[in-house]
């Protein structure tokens, strides 16, 4: 049977050639529709062609030669049955691309435009992020028959078994299609930042809270959101929280694990958790537990544009209008602060009292609604 990902760069080469033009789905909220959790999709074009599909004519020979070199290791890879990274893409000619972003926005835009991830491109995401914890999982070996979300008894026979809590500092978030998930855990908490995972493990978090951590690492990687939204479908009455710091752009990666990114627009049905929680740090959070004001940071011109740029986020007035409040503080205050200004009050206390007591506050509030 012919590659659907062949057949679909094949036309577009003869597209380009009779009509000298590339027809792309491009990264524009133009193209994106909203769902009532919140979460950035791609408009389908049968909605609203004129919008979905964006006509980009070739006005410098570099950006199309940029592009048909990415059209043409796709080919490569799907033809011969192997893999790379974006990363492998940009060496293969580094001075065509000049900067890996190139690579990354192009095998965005081909991926976006043909409505498939970016593993069927046979292009694979590097994995940072990190998970701790009660968990255990299968992870289908490459070339395996079956599909990640079925589980046969053939599990040991075309899966690896990895299990997290023989991690003493956490584990590397695998790539690939997981087969199972098992925990004993009460709720997954995703912290924004290594440095604050690290000072959890210390703490022993996962045992005195029971829970389960995972961190990307700064802004997520692909590896890591699809990862969590597995684990999501996989235990569906799991509470997920997501713990960052009291900044711009602290809210802004919250944002991304909710309602997805709009680069990724045309995957975000597999990659965001609407139903996840932000527990802070907020900037009210700061008042209420007297951190002291020498330990708050001033907001520079970035982190404003930035909470501006959230303030007109579709995905957070629809799906998280309360957000509004927090993100208004820091233009209003102009200051933020990390996660670490809670030390002043002992270097456990984010284990020992503020996740308890938030954690607390949202059991509370739900009983109430």
């Amino acid at each position: 049977m012919p590659d659907a990902t062949i057949e679909k760069i094949e036309a577009m080469v003869e597209n380009f050639l009779e009509n000298l033009c590339i027809r792309m789905v491009k990264r524009d909220w133009a193209n994106i529709e909203v769902t009532g959790e919140g979460v950035l999709r791609l408009r389908r074009c049968g909605d609203d062609a004129e919008n979905a599909l964006k006509q980009k004519k070739v006005e410098s020979w570099r950006s199309c030669a940029r592009l048909f070199r990415v059209l043409a290791h796709v080919y490569r890879l799907k033809s011969t049955g192997m893999h790379a990274t974006k990363r492998d893409i940009y060496y293969m000619d580094t001075a065509l691309f000049t900067r890996q972003q190139t690579v990354n926005e192009c095998v965005d835009d081909v991926s976006r435009t043909f409505s498939t991830c970016r593993t069927e491109l046979n292009v694979l995401a590097t994995s940072k992020g990190l998970v701790a914890g009660d968990l255990q999982f299968y992870l289908r070996r490459h070339g395996a028959p079956g599909s990640g979300r079925d589980v046969g008894a053939d599990l040991h026979e075309t899966c690896d078994f990895f299990d997290v809590s023989r991690s003493a500092r956490g584990l590397c978030v695998p790539l690939g299609e997981f087969a199972q998930f098992e925990t004993t855990a009460r709720f997954v908490l995703v912290v924004e930042k290594d440095c604050t995972f690290f000072r959890l493990v210390d703490d022993a978090a996962p045992r005195k809270l029971n829970c389960l951590l995972v961190t990307g690492r700064g802004f997520p990687c692909l590896a890591s959101r699809r990862f969590l939204n597995r684990l999501r479908a996989a235990r569906p009455n799991l509470p997920f929280f997501v713990l960052t710091d009291a900044d711009p752009y602290g809210m802004h990666i919250a944002s991304t694990y909710l309602f997805g990114s709009l680069a990724l627009c045309h995957e975000n049905g597999d990659l965001a958790l609407p139903a996840a929680e932000w527990l802070g740090l907020t900037l009210a959070d700061c008042d209420r537990y007297a951190v002291p004001p020498e330990a708050l940071l001033e907001c520079t011109a970035a982190d404003v544009a930035k909470a501006r740029e959230l303030l007109a986020h579709p995905g957070i007035s629809r799906g998280r209008p309360q957000w509004l409040k927090h993100i208004r503080a820091f233009i209003e205050r102009g200051a933020k602060a990390e996660i670490q200004a809670l030390h002043v009050h002992g270097i456990a206390f984010l284990t020992e009292r503020f996740l308890p007591e938030k954690l607390a506050l949202y059991m509370a509030s739900r009983r109430t609604c």
